[in-house]
Parts: C-alpha cells; structure tokens; sequence
C-alpha cells in the first residue's frame, strides 16, 4: 500500500531459460482498477518492494542474459515518493562466480533485513543481509540457508514476527507431492531453523 493505493510491483522477462536483460522490465499495476501505472527498470528481474514512510523501495536483479548464460550484476535499489521521479543505487553485488537471483526485504528490531538467492554453495540457497536505511547493506558472513540437507532452496520471503523470522520459499519435488512446492521455515537467530510441521503449504492440484 504506496499513497493510499493498493499497488503490484512485477517484472516481465520475455524469453524464459533465453531472456535477455534488454528485454525486461519492471512495471506496477493499481489493483483497484487493473490498470497498469508505469513500467521502470529496465534489464531487471526478481522483484520485490517495502514502503517505508512516504518512500516507495523496489529491489531486483540487474542482468544481462538469463539461463545457461546468466550474467546477473547485481541487485538494485529503486526508490521514489511520487511514482515520477526514481533514484537507484547498485546494493548487493555477486562474489566471485557467484549469480543472484530474487530477494526479499522486511523490518526487524535491528533495522531492515534482506534474505537474497544464490547459486553459491548451493543451487540454490540463499543468504542475508542487514541494513539501517535500506542503502548501504552488511552481508552477514557464512550464515547461508540450505533447509535440512543442502537442498535447493529458492525465491525467498522473509518476514519477522517478534520474536521468529520465517521464511516461504520453494523446495524441490517431494515423493507424494505434486511439483514444485513451498516450504516454511523460522527461527529465532538467523541459525537455527525450525520446519513448518504443515509443509508443504502450497502445491499444485493434480491435472487431469
């Protein structure tokens, strides 16, 4: 909710496992009246957003070309408080041979946390970050979720509810499930995790 208007933040990423970063873009849609309010960003995937005051913060991967090929740059931070004018600062950078894929940011005691995705140790898994103004960010060093058994652990959401972070994210296939499935996840300390008894919370019905 952004000036008393309910809005989406999405991406579009023509081209699937072949996209081209000159391709995307970011864009936001006013739920209310199904309109699309402006397109931003472009060369950017991986979307998520945080109001923050009268401040619109939307954060996404900058990249090249996607798939075999990735070549991310980076995760970006674009702000406004009019919708018009748009500032952006490069925030998360890859390490080494590191790619970056989606994020997510929320609010805690400490100021603002973000859990981002990595193909690094694990592909994939995802890492954390901490920041006091959603502009300049510390990686937290070695602290990496890899669920039980380094398994793929993807597309985070991360938010805190005093006195437990939990994490929604996506699990690989399970025998007796259908697909790709989301898993939850808490924790009190960013280090031990503690598995949702009900996963998984989401898959898909069986097509017939």
């Amino acid at each position: 909710i952004f000036d008393s208007r309910l809005l989406l933040i999405a991406n579009s990423r023509p081209g699937g496992a072949d996209a081209k970063g000159k391709d995307a873009y970011l864009y936001i849609t006013d739920l209310q009246t199904g309109s699309e309010v402006l397109r931003f960003g472009p060369g950017h995937s991986f979307v998520s957003a945080l109001v923050k005051g009268n401040e619109l913060n939307v954060f996404a991967l900058e990249f090249s070309d996607f798939g075999r090929k990735m070549n991310s740059n980076g995760i970006d931070r674009f702000f406004t408080t009019d919708l018009k004018n748009w500032n952006t600062e490069k925030i998360i950078l890859p390490e080494g041979d590191e790619h970056l894929f989606n994020s997510s940011v929320c609010r805690d005691d400490k100021g603002f946390l973000m859990a981002y995705e990595s193909d690094k140790p694990v592909q994939f898994c995802f890492k954390f970050a901490r920041s006091k103004d959603l502009s300049e960010w510390e990686k937290i060093p070695g602290l990496v979720y890899t669920g039980k058994n380094k398994e793929y652990s993807a597309c985070p959401v991360i938010r805190y509810f005093a006195p437990y972070y939990y994490v929604i994210y996506l699990h690989a296939p399970v025998k007796g499930h259908n697909g790709w499935i989301s898993y939850m996840s808490r924790s009190r300390d960013l280090i031990t995790w503690e598995l949702s008894p009900y996963n998984p919370i989401l898959e898909a019905e069986t097509w017939e």
